[in-house]
């Protein structure tokens, strides 16, 4: 079978450059090692033409980087994978319905192996709107919900419409569906699904975005369990957890980003394991 490789090739009268091939491993001219799942390095001895070497040496980097991203990938997906099954073992709340204002929750499922129990999964919802949507959840799930044409987005976005005069229409974004109808399908099948004795909300704040009298307003909401993820300290704030990936507070969702090759995501210096456990 032939396999793509890094080759490094002999060139006359000029240090060694390399280039990647299409080889045979069965070749009689090629020499390889192996470094656990990967060829790393392949000897395969011929001349090269001088005007194509600054050429090949150029892509020697680019080669090299690509293998090392690979290898890193490798030995996170194995961490995770470690980590997530010792993760799942200590989770004792099977049927959590989380709400979060974007794609924490959704990761938070995935991490436990859990059904997807919450409406809010692979898209996000802004500030204010957030805030409404959380103090009215029951009642939004009676409302329709239709599609908005915003040509600034790629992805689809439609709104919540309420049924009535006193309540605020909700605006979604769609970030990673393909199309409105599956979006919709998904936000009505999943919502039928809501453990209504057994509700979390989540809200990643952005203190430089959004106006911090909601953050306020959230954290002194009564009767439900809620918590904001936040990337400063804020003595006042009784229900919160500080995330410290952040050098700036600005919505590029480093939260889900992994932390170096442990395996973990920079989520995970919230302990939601033992939040969904009280």
């Amino acid at each position: 079978m032939v396999k793509r490789h890094l080759a490094k090739v002999e060139t006359a009268g000029s240090s060694p450059v390399y280039r990647s091939e299409w080889l045979d491993p069965k070749c009689p001219l090629c020499i390889h090692e192996r470094f656990g799942f990967f060829i790393i390095r392949i000897w395969h001895r011929f001349q090269l033409p001088e005007s194509k070497v600054n050429r090949q040496a150029d892509t020697q980097g680019m080669i090299i980087n690509m293998l090392k991203r690979t290898l890193k990938n490798k030995i996170i997906k194995s961490c995770e994978k470690k980590y997530l099954k010792k993760l799942r073992k200590r989770n004792q709340n099977l049927t959590p319905t989380i709400v979060c204002n974007n794609c924490i929750a959704g990761v938070i499922y995935h991490n436990l192996g859990l059904q997807f129990q919450s409406p809010t999964i692979n898209l996000f919802i802004k500030g204010e709107e957030y805030l409404e949507f959380v103090k009215n959840f029951e009642y939004y799930s009676k409302c329709d919900v239709v599609e908005v044409h915003d040509e600034d987005q790629p992805y689809p976005v439609g709104k919540i419409v309420p049924n009535d005069d006193e309540h605020k229409e909700i605006k979604i974004f769609f970030q990673h569906y393909k199309s409105f109808d599956d979006a919709k399908k998904k936000w009505l099948e999943r919502y039928k699904r809501v453990n209504w004795n057994n509700v979390y909300f989540l809200w990643e704040f952005y203190d430089t975005v959004y106006d911090n009298a909601l953050m306020d307003e959230f954290d002194q909401l009564e009767g439900i369990n809620h918590l904001l993820i936040l990337h400063k300290n804020f003595s006042h704030i009784k229900n919160a957890v500080y995330v410290s990936c952040y050098t700036d507070d600005k919505p590029k969702a480093k939260i889900l980003q992994y932390d170096g090759i442990t395996g973990k995501r920079y989520l995970e210096e919230f302990d939601y394991v033992s939040y969904l456990n009280k």
